[in-house]
């Protein structure tokens, strides 16, 4: 447990750390945002459908493919992710057509799916524990809003305001999430090696000494195997209620969230009156105050109660927006019908589940580091 007491000793260390694995979930949401947005294009509007089933099936799996080599080494790997991302994302500008953009996505949806699962596990591994919840909260639960959130600022700068033209506007913008992405690669493949990883994985007493030594300033011994000698079956067997309810919460979740995701900028923000631009500008205001929420309380009163009253907020305030709409308040005053859904969907979102099952929070802190 030395590790878990490293950081609290360097807080520019830890905050030089920390800051570089955010930056492949803003790139995921800026992606996402101009695929489920930006449909007046052909290409866009065919991409769609098919796209939001098989991407995450996709990048589902390449979780599961990067999860095991993560066994190898965390910094073996780590910014590769994001090196796929941002070049895939960069060469969306140069499609020719849909099926090049399919073929450029999928690549690019190695990144995501790898992304997934490096960053919340290597910033677990680094975070110190009296403020890991914060730390992955704010780093996987509120990026991909913000990345989201520019690329809508993005759009509006360049379409409404520069005038560029439809038929290179979403080229434009979707390229534009690859910056962040290239400009962290060097800084991830200079990443150390995680103190877990070198300790239970590894089993490499004096590396974890010297990283103990160069982040705290203090010399320790370690005496004894550290080395974690079990497999994944014991601890499936010895956790598998924790985990298998840790599934089931972002199962059940993702059927929410998603919804909202595909259908809210479009579907719901037309009935409203409301464009996708405006609708994502709008909900981020409650997301954002989610946010500081779950930032205040998360590492004073738990992942476990936020986690309840978000998933009640979410069903309570969704069945108040579904009984204004059918007795007709929202369309007679859509401003009801936008605090309803934002207070559910996006507030009681962020301030719970959003920013503890979505970001990997229960995955990392129930898994043991093997």
């Amino acid at each position: 447990m030395v590790s878990c007491k490293i950081h609290s000793n360097n807080r520019y260390w830890g905050f030089y750390r920390w800051i570089r694995p955010f930056i492949g979930w803003y790139s995921s949401g800026h992606s996402a945002f101009i695929i489920r947005n930006y449909k007046k294009h052909t290409w866009i509007r065919s991409l769609y459908q098919p796209h939001s089933r098989i991407s995450a099936y996709w990048s589902s799996g390449w979780c599961i493919n990067f999860g095991e080599l993560a066994r190898r080494g965390r910094k073996k790997f780590y910014g590769v992710d994001v090196l796929i991302l941002g070049i895939f994302a960069f060469l969306q500008i140069f499609a020719i057509n849909v099926y090049a953009l399919i073929i450029i996505r999928l690549i690019l949806g190695i990144g995501v799916g790898a992304d997934y699962v490096m960053s919340p596990m290597i910033m677990g591994e680094h975070a110190n524990a009296k403020d890991r919840g914060k730390t992955i909260g704010f780093g996987f639960g509120m990026m991909w809003g913000f990345g989201a959130l520019l690329a809508a600022f993005a759009y509006m700068i360049s379409g409404p305001i520069l005038g560029v033209s439809d038929a290179i506007l979403w080229r434009i913008v979707l390229a534009l999430g690859a910056v962040p992405a290239l400009a962290v690669v060097y800084l991830r493949r200079k990443m150390p090696e995680t103190p877990r990883f070198i300790a239970r994985i590894a089993g490499d007493k004096k590396s974890f000494e010297d990283e103990v030594k160069y982040v705290a300033n203090r010399q320790i011994k370690i005496e004894g195997n550290i080395k974690d000698e079990h497999g994944f079956r014991y601890y499936f067997h010895k956790y598998r209620r924790e985990y298998v309810a840790a599934m089931l919460l972002w199962f059940f979740y993702d059927q929410i969230a998603y919804a909202g995701i595909l259908f809210g900028p479009t579907l719901i923000a037309s009935k409203l009156g409301l464009s996708p631009d405006a609708w994502t500008y709008l909900m981020e205001v409650f997301t954002l105050v989610g946010g500081i929420v779950m930032l205040s309380l998360i590492d004073r009163k738990g992942r476990k109660l936020l986690q309840i009253l978000g998933f009640i907020g979410m069903g309570a305030f969704l069945l108040l927006f579904d009984g204004l709409k059918s007795v007709g308040i929202v369309a007679a005053f859509p401003i009801a019908g936008m605090l309803a859904y934002g207070l559910g969907m996006h507030f009681s979102n962020q301030a719970g589940p959003g920013s503890i099952t979505a970001s990997g929070m229960y995955g990392v802190e129930l898994a043991p580091t093997k």
